[in-house]
């Protein structure tokens, strides 16, 4: 975890004429130009500025080491050392750079996986045998072909019903009858590719069988069949009744001609198999109609000596007595109309008797011609009378000769009357009395009507039974006719729609295809091993592990980037892009390792690591150069007496160094050299032979060799040696304000981290931190 940030009483103790001084100077540099990060060159300084800094040093030995850093040497002095908030260490998130250092720690995993992979598909690719798949296509029509109008099988109505026909019959194609027969017309019996050539591996496959088997041989055309079997496949597309039939052998014309024979096969065998359906119904049928026919004739015999037994005679499909009290009963009803006629005539005859007005209107019934001519007499005597009697008085002999007229009239118009008032009673009686006898004929017809119901119950009970045996025998002897004539007639729904061609190309995927993908998946198979080794490892592979192993706040967490830069020796990251994500981290552990900023409590801060390939030395050059961006005089010492990482890369053939100047063998003014940039002044290791250790390089030699001889610098960076050994880190870190301790992703296991981490803790009183550097992509 990051060290918290000092409090504001804490900031109080600075100087106040230092601030007051820095202020005052912050403000006469401003008026006279101003870097753009906030920062002055060193020949924009006055002469009383300068001049004071050059001789704050001691001189006891002559020129002052300060003198070794040059007047336009491009550094830069701070704007103002007024106290800093402690940055929290940007910790980058797992992404594209973390896969690519896993993947790069495991490297050797990855590649070795990919090989074996490739090693065993190439050599499966190129010793395998080629197999040639050829294809016909069945169209297969669930509604079948029709020819009459009742077939001996169905057909499908559905969709459902059709897709499972088709179904069925994918695996009718590949059925044992449909390829025993194959296997047979091709002879494959004899085939090599089938039955198992003559090499060793044929003899020792057959004779493992044979173990297996319990000494039992194959017949030839058994084991053809099963292995045709293994070699066809039929398929259904969706959304069709076509099946695809595919045939794999080692040469394309004999999967071309398979693929064909099984196809005319299963058509042929289909037209049989129909054929041969038909004429066995055909037969079952024909041998049920001579039993049909006897039990029809039984049946049709009962009914007509039923009939005979209860005088049951029928005309023109009804019975005689049926037909008779029907005619009975409409002379009923004649004759009934003829006598209602007859009485209303009667009666109107009578009634113009008993009235005697001959002057009223006669009925139609009763007009004649003779009544018509005596009422048109007796009207006419009537009207000369009438006449008369205007005249002449009732006494007078005319008066009554026309009185004695009409009296003659009305009796001769009487005796008519009378003459067919007795016709027509008779005529009543006629009717009546024939009336009388079709009721009579009525009774007699139905109760020998009523007699033939009760026969006729069990008449129809065994005219149904003759008539359901007659349905059943028609039904037989049609269906036999035309079953005999079906077996004649192919109505097969399957025909062939695409006969199988010799392919071009054999099948499955290219030898160089199988060698890629064995490739690509053993770098994917190396890949995840690469992430299960790393998810087992003990190996420090985070920013918590580290603090939670090191008890070590976190200052910075730092992803090293390829660098670009032409110039060999350390990448200056700093430099060559300031807004980098490892800039800014730099910058962030700076801050961290001085919450006060320039003029705070650390001056001098070691950075060491527990072991090699850490980037020690990167870090260590990239803060001083960060500092010293920020206008600060910075030194860069050289500390570690092993690698010498810093010396090699930067300077050109040290002769002296920090070795000898803790010795008493150098100056220090003498052993000081410029880094190429002109901004960080670096002390080399130089010599360590004839170096004693146990009491030349203690904790006060360095700070007298080194740090007090150089007040004025306000940051003082060491490239220390590795902290896993103690008695070469105690010294540095005793001297040093500050210590941090550069882990790299993957570098190092938590042992050693925790012995490194209590070297570093050992010393009380330090500001110690831990630096977190992960490999990133670009």
């Amino acid at each position: 975890m990051p060290t918290a940030a000092p409090s504001r009483a804490t900031r109080r103790t600075l100087p106040e004429a230092g601030a007051s001084a820095a202020a005052r100077f912050l403000q006469n540099q401003r008026q006279s130009g101003r870097t753009a990060a906030g920062c002055f060159k060193t020949g924009q300084i006055s002469a009383a500025v300068q001049a004071s800094f050059e001789h704050s040093v001691p001189r006891s030995d002559g020129d002052s080491a300060m003198n070794s850093f040059p007047p336009n040497s491009q550094m830069a002095l701070p704007v103002a050392h007024m106290p800093q908030v402690y940055a929290e260490p940007r910790t980058p998130a797992f992404g594209i750079g973390d896969v690519i250092s896993i993947l790069m720690r495991h490297r050797r995993t990855v590649v070795v996986t990919a090989l074996i992979f490739a090693t065993i598909a190439a050599v499966y690719a190129f010793g395998r045998e080629r197999n040639y798949v050829a294809m016909s296509r069945i169209l297969i029509n669930p509604r079948g072909l029709q020819v009459v109008d009742r077939e001996i099988t169905p057909t499908s109505e559905t969709n459902d019903g059709g897709i499972a026909m088709v179904e069925s019959q994918m695996r009718v194609m590949t059925s044992n009858d449909v390829l025993a027969k194959v296997v047979a017309r091709e002879h494959l019996g004899e085939d090599r590719e089938f039955v198992g050539g003559g090499g060793a591996l044929s003899a020792i496959t057959g004779f493992l069988g044979s173990l297996a088997g319990g000494g039992r041989s194959i017949q030839p055309d058994i084991k053809a069949l099963y292995n045709l079997q293994e070699a066809v496949r039929a398929q259904r597309p969706k959304r069709s009744y076509i099946v695809e039939l595919n045939v794999k052998t080692k040469d394309g014309a004999k999967s071309a001609r398979l693929a064909n024979a099984i196809a005319d096969v299963y058509i042929n065998s289909e037209a049989d198999a129909q054929s041969g359906l038909a004429g066995r119904a055909s037969e079952m049928l024909t041998g049920r109609l001579d039993e049909l026919r006897r039990q029809l004739s039984a049946a049709e015999e009962a009914v007509e000596t039923y009939k005979f037994e209860n005088n049951i005679v029928t005309s023109t499909g009804s019975l005689i007595n049926e037909q008779e009290l029907s005619q009975a009963n409409q002379l009923l009803t004649q004759a009934s109309n003829q006598t209602a006629t007859a009485l209303s005539k009667l009666e109107q005859v009578r009634r113009i008797k008993n009235t005697g007005d001959m002057s009223q209107p006669l009925p139609e019934a009763i007009t004649s011609q003779t009544i018509t001519r005596l009422r048109d007499r007796y009207g006419a005597a009537v009207q000369r009378r009438e006449a008369l009697s205007a005249q002449l008085l009732p006494s007078h002999p005319r008066m009554q000769a026309a009185k004695a007229e009409i009296d003659s009239a009305r009796r001769q118009i009487v005796g008519e009357l009378n003459r067919i008032a007795a016709a027509t009673e008779a005529d009543y009686e006629r009717a009546r009395a024939h009336e009388d006898k079709v009721r009579a004929r009525i009774e007699t017809l139905k109760s020998g009507t009523h007699r033939t119901n009760d026969a006729m119950v069990r008449l129809r009970e065994l005219q149904r039974d003759a008539d359901a045996k007659r349905a059943v025998y028609e039904a037989f002897l049609v269906r036999a006719r035309e079953l005999s004539e079906q077996r004649q007639v192919d109505t097969t729904a399957a025909r062939i729609v695409s006969r199988a061609i010799v392919p071009m190309r054999p099948d499955g995927p290219g030898s160089i295809l199988i060698v890629l993908l064995g490739l690509f998946a053993g770098a994917g198979v190396g890949t995840m091993l690469a992430f299960g080794r790393e998810a087992l490892s003990t190996r420090i592979s985070s920013p918590e592990q580290i603090s939670q192993i090191s008890n070590l706040p976190l200052l910075a967490s730092i992803p090293i980037y390829p660098t670009h830069s032409s110039d060999e020796g350390l990448p200056e990251f700093v430099a060559d892009d300031p807004l980098s994500p490892t800039a800014l981290a730099i910058g962030d552990l700076l801050e961290n390792l001085r919450p006060y900023g320039p003029g705070g409590d650390v001056k001098t801060v070691l950075v060491t690591s527990p072991g090699l390939n850490h980037g020690k030395t990167t870090v260590a050059f990239n803060l001083a150069l960060a500092a010293a961006r920020r206008g600060e005089k910075v030194l860069l010492v050289d500390g570690d007496a092993t690698r010498r990482t810093l010396s090699a890369l930067r300077v050109d053939d040290p002769e002296i160094g920090f070795f000898d100047v803790v010795n008493g063998r150098a100056r220090l003014q003498d052993a000081l050299v410029l880094d190429p940039g002109g901004l960080v002044m670096i002390l080399p290791a130089g010599r360590t032979s004839g170096f004693d250790w146990s009491s030349s390089l203690t904790a006060d030699k360095i700070k007298n060799a080194v740090m007090r001889r150089l007040p004025d610098v306000s940051l003082i960076v060491i490239d220390g040696p590795i902290g896993g050994r103690s008695d070469a880190l105690a010294p540095f870190s005793e001297s040093a304000d500050a210590s941090c301790l550069v882990i790299r992703s993957g570098e190092v296991d938590e042992a050693t981290l925790k012995r490194s981490a209590e070297n570093l803790r050992a010393r009380p009183g330090k500001r110690n931190g831990s630096v977190f550097v992960v490999d990133a992509a670009e």
